[in-house]
């Protein structure tokens, strides 16, 4: 792991935060669940 790739995880999480409580339509709530699943993907592998 390096810095920059810590520092654009921590960048795309808070995006993603931001937008989770905003979130009102289910096509919404569904695209952020495939963006959250697809960046804890991208910490495991």
């Amino acid at each position: 792991m390096n810095d920059q790739w810590l520092s654009e995880l921590r960048t795309q999480l808070t995006e993603i935060s931001g937008r989770v409580d905003a979130a009102a339509a289910p096509e919404e709530r569904e695209r952020l669940k495939r963006e959250i699943i697809a960046l804890f993907k991208r910490v495991d592998g």
